[in-house]
């Protein structure tokens, strides 16, 4: 097992290196090789049928030009395409570096900024005798409040690393478990209820709870209703695994499903908040899909989908034989 892992590898490392060799050298490697297969071939064929006539001067010529130009072709194509990715890599690290740029001052000097107008409004607020001034001072609070709720979505972001998806697996069961837990600790009356299986492994981290969190907590914090209903429902079928989350409340707003669709945002559509952001790319980071569903009037529909853990049958094994240890242990 360990052999075969080590020639894959060694075979992977091979292709790269084939793939980050240069134009000049696949063209020169596509134009040897042409030049000497094309003998051969003809050759071959005249050894093994005698109806077939051997090569000559006129044939080999004709074939030789094809390749020549076959390789210039090849060296065009390669050389506009590398000139083409360079270019990409170039703006990509640019842009790389200006969102992290501006991350961090959002995330260190505005939100210091924000704190000293939040904790001065704070006092305002308890100070004014004035019923109006203390509801100005409130607002002003309240849209502090929001900006820190911004940076605070925006830092788990900080947290999700694509580069593992493909080397770890995590027990969704397990995080929407933890998450209904938390979504139903607070003030707000909140019916949760889940149809689970005992396990569906992923291929994510324990990042992707910041996506599920968040629609737990919209559906509870943007529902009015006296008593908010989430059902949770979650399934496994064909490689895959889905995820739905239910809730009973007003549904998200057209303009925001807009901005999603639109993959931007504009000036005419506008999200009120990054969270359903903070949904989409989080899944998309992990190489899953989300979709919004709210054409039934009686709330939202949230579906992930995600692709199931490679090991699901090695762990889902291991996770049954310890439910029955334990079973027989109580």
């Amino acid at each position: 097992m360990v052999i075969g892992i080590e020639l894959l590898i060694l075979r992977m490392s091979r292709v790269k290196s084939l793939i980050s060799m240069s134009p000049l050298k696949i063209s020169l490697g596509y134009l040897v090789f042409g030049i000497l297969w094309v003998p051969a071939t003809d050759l071959l064929l005249a050894a093994l049928f005698t109806a077939q006539a051997p090569p000559t001067a006129i044939g080999l010529a004709k074939s030789w030009t094809f390749i020549a130009l076959s390789a210039v072709l090849i060296y065009l194509l390669s050389t506009i395409h590398r000139q083409q990715m360079s270019t990409a890599q170039t703006k990509l690290r640019a842009a790389n570096e200006q969102l992290q740029v501006l991350h961090r001052v959002f995330r260190h000097n505005i939100r210091n900024d924000i704190n000293v107008i939040q904790g001065y409004a704070e006092i305002l607020t308890e100070r004014l005798d004035c019923e109006t001034d203390r509801d100005h001072a409130r607002a002003v609070q309240q849209t502090a409040e929001g900006i820190t709720a911004i940076s605070e979505k925006l830092k788990m972001l900080e947290n999700v690393d694509p580069t593992l998806s493909d080397e770890h697996v995590v027990d969704l069961v397990e995080i929407v478990k933890s998450e209904v837990e938390h979504a139903g600790s607070g003030n707000l009356a909140v019916d949760i209820t889940t149809d689970l299986p005992s396990r569906a492994w992923v291929e994510c981290d324990e990042s992707i709870r910041y996506a599920v969190r968040e629609v737990l907590e919209n559906a509870v914090r943007h529902n009015e209703k006296s008593l908010r209903q989430i059902h949770i429902s979650l399934d496994r079928t064909d490689g895959a695994v889905s995820l739905d989350i239910e809730d009973n409340g007003p549904g998200i707003p057209d303009a925001e499903l807009r901005s999603l669709d639109a993959g931007e945002e504009t000036a005419l559509v506008h999200a009120s908040s990054v969270g359903l952001w903070l949904v989409r790319w989080v899944s998309q980071l992990h190489d899953g899909r989300v979709q919004f569903d709210t054409e039934d009037s009686s709330g939202t529909t949230v579906s992930f989908e995600f692709q199931a853990g490679s090991r699901t049958t090695l762990l889902d094994a291991e996770a049954s034989v310890n439910d029955r240890i334990e079973a027989v242990a109580d």
